[in-house]
């Protein structure tokens, strides 16, 4: 079983197409590392940025843990607030050193947040916050503490959310009796507000900070990955970033909404690979393909149109297109070299032709002087038998009119002659027999003026009217020979000379009919019927598939004789 075969044009395009695939390949591979290094980053920038936040609280938590404990054992104010009972005056003077300690370290707070003293039995408060809010915001704050630490009267120490004019603090305390000293740090305002991003706390196991104003995660979400403890991006492209403090039982829970950010349309290098670059790459192999059908097809194209020209094909079969000129060196040099070889071709198959034409002019010359002898001794057999019975006249009659019949044979050996010259010599024959015995013969001529001028071979008409005289055996009865000659069209519309033969004899013998109707292949001799074989084979070598004839009897007696030729008009006619 043959190997199915692929036009180059095919193989051409598919390779084409096949390079486009890997393009396209290379491109959406290479776009998804980026896209998958682009998810990295902004990952890893947001475990960044929470990592700094968490550090950076860590560290102000430990240092205000640190100046708490600090004033807690060693500030000898505290120390008397708490542990001695003091009357009204000296309670104001401790109070007010012990507010110029608390002052001096809000004054060092680089951030939003305060420290504070609270006596609950007095219930009196002395805070400072280092960016000395406002006195309404102030008292808002102290009455918020004082809700704080009266909920945590059974606590020694502890850190507690607190919302306040809805902000977040984060408040730590330390109790010794009924003694509270503490910090207070702004939560909402110590981290920076980005709009994508929200910022939560949890405390131990259910205390939940939402410091943001953006709303991402609910609380329940914000507990569950308080239990898993797992950062990343979740189904919903939410970049989840955790980070657990050192100083405290806190977590720290960043949420950003990664749907812009890690859509493909908001980054423009993605955009540039995933648009521009596979557009200019289709043109771009589009063109290569352009240039490949200049530079392959079209070439190879001409050089099938030569081949096709050198082998002769038929245009109906094979149309040949005009192609391109293409000026690549190799391509002119396999031109020229087809050029040259096309011109040997066509030399050698002109002096092939030249030489057929000749040996058909010989064959021709050949046929037409063998029948000269063959009539000329039947013409001499003719003039003896006039000679034997003393007919003088008409012997002489008879050389006349023979001298013309030859000298119509051997006129400057042309091989055509005309209808109207046929004709003419065709009636000289019949004379000549009616002259060698008195034999009747009726000779009709139903010949067209049209085809008067029409050329056809030596002896075409003349054949048959010599096979009907010699063959008609028919005592008592006129020989009646009829010529027709018209103009036919074929099936193609063309125009075609037609000429029929027919006698009132007994006809051509069946076994005879079956020979003469056969295609001419070469020339044998047979002595019955040498002139009808002879003419047929001219004709054969004159036009070739172009002629035909028919051989038949009539139903009612005779033969009949149909040749039909190309039309052909003398050079010399006037129409």
């Amino acid at each position: 079983m043959g190997k199915k075969q692929l036009s180059l044009k095919k193989l051409i395009f598919v390779y084409w197409i096949v390079l486009i695939v890997i393009v396209m390949v290379l491109l959406l591979s290479y776009s998804s590392i980026i896209i998958r290094n682009s998810r990295n980053a902004i990952l890893e920038n947001a475990h960044t940025i929470a990592d700094n936040y968490g550090f950076q609280l860590d560290k102000d938590i430990t240092s205000m843990m640190d100046a708490v404990s600090s004033m807690y054992v060693d500030n000898i104010h505290y120390l008397r607030l708490s542990n001695y009972e003091l009357d009204d005056f000296e309670w104001v003077g401790s109070a007010y050193y012990l507010q110029n300690s608390l002052k001096g370290k809000a004054d060092a707070i680089d951030y939003m947040a305060g420290m504070f003293f609270y006596d609950q039995k007095r219930d009196s408060m002395r805070s400072l916050y280092s960016s000395y809010p406002s006195t309404a915001t102030k008292l808002e704050l102290d009455k918020h503490l004082k809700v704080i630490l009266t909920e945590g009267a059974d606590v020694q120490k502890d850190f507690r959310f607190m919302v306040c004019s809805g902000e977040y603090y984060l408040v730590y305390f330390m109790r010794s009796r009924d003694k509270y000293l503490g910090f207070a740090i702004n939560l909402s305002r110590y981290f920076p507000k980005e709009n994508n991003m929200q910022i939560s706390c949890i405390y131990q196991q259910n205390q939940v900070a939402k410091i943001s104003e953006i709303n991402i995660l609910e609380k329940d979400e914000i507990l569950n990955i308080k239990t898993k403890g797992v950062s990343g991006i979740d189904r919903e492209q939410r970049i989840i970033s955790v980070v657990q403090l050192k100083t405290l039982d806190m977590m720290l829970v960043l949420a950003r909404d990664s749907k812009d950010s890690l859509s493909v349309w908001k980054q423009p290098d993605l955009l540039l690979i995933l648009i521009l670059i596979p557009t200019l790459s289709f043109f771009f192999l589009l063109i290569l393909l352009r240039n490949l059908n200049r530079a392959i097809l079209y070439p190879v194209g001409y050089i099938i149109q030569r081949v096709h020209e050198m082998a002769q094909k038929d245009e109906k079969e094979y149309p040949l297109q005009p192609v391109r000129n293409v000026q690549i060196k190799e391509y002119i040099e396999i031109n020229r070299c087809i050029d040259e070889v096309l011109e040997q071709i066509n030399t050698i198959q002109e002096e092939k032709y030249q030489e057929k034409l000749r040996a058909n002019n010989i064959q021709l010359q050949y046929y037409q002087l063998q029948l000269n002898p063959h009539f000329f001794l039947n013409c001499l057999n003719m003039i003896k038998s006039l000679l034997e019975n003393h007919s003088a006249d008409a012997a002489d009659d008879m050389i006349i009119s023979l001298s013309s019949y030859f000298r119509y044979i051997f006129q400057d050996r042309k091989n055509l002659v005309t209808v109207a010259e046929e004709i003419k010599e065709v009636k000289a024959y019949c004379n000549i027999y009616i002259l060698k015995g008195g034999f009747p013969i009726l000779l009709q001529t139903d010949v067209k003026d049209e085809v008067m001028d029409c050329r056809i071979p030596i002896l075409c008409i003349q054949t048959f009217v010599e096979n009907s005289v010699k063959h008609i055996n028919k005592r008592g009865t006129i020989l009646t020979i009829k010529i027709q000659a018209g103009i036919v069209e074929d099936e193609s519309g063309n125009r075609r000379l037609s000429l029929r033969v027919s006698d009132n004899g007994y006809g051509y013998p069946q076994e005879m009919l079956e020979e003469l109707n056969q295609p001419v292949t070469d020339f044998q001799y047979r002595s019955y019927h040498v002139g009808i074989d002879n003419l047929k084979y001219r004709i054969s070598l004159i036009y070739g598939e172009d002629a035909n004839w028919y051989f038949y009897n009539s139903p009612y007696g005779g033969a009949i004789t149909e040749i039909t030729l190309p039309e052909e008009l003398d050079e010399h006619t006037d129409y």
